[in-house]
């Protein structure tokens, strides 16, 4: 499999991460209440909103990077 295959490969499942983002914060804060760690889930409850943004913006700056690689500009 060719490098660029793999690089748009991982870009679209990225792509598809980018809607249920909401999803995977709810789930890494059950898990940080299985861990105990009540404090550092209630810091993720309280700013939900902007850490949703924050991973989408971050998904994105990723997507964007690895495309500009696959399609030749790296």
């Amino acid at each position: 499999m060719k490098e660029q295959t793999v690089m748009l490969i991982v870009t679209a499942i990225t792509a598809v991460l980018i809607p249920i983002a909401p999803k995977m914060l709810k789930f890494r804060i059950l898990v940080l209440k299985k861990l105990h760690l009540i404090w550092l889930a209630d810091f993720h409850e309280r700013n939900f909103k902007v850490l949703v943004v924050a991973m989408r913006s971050i998904m994105v700056a990723i997507i964007v990077v690895l495309l500009w690689i696959a399609l030749g500009g790296g």
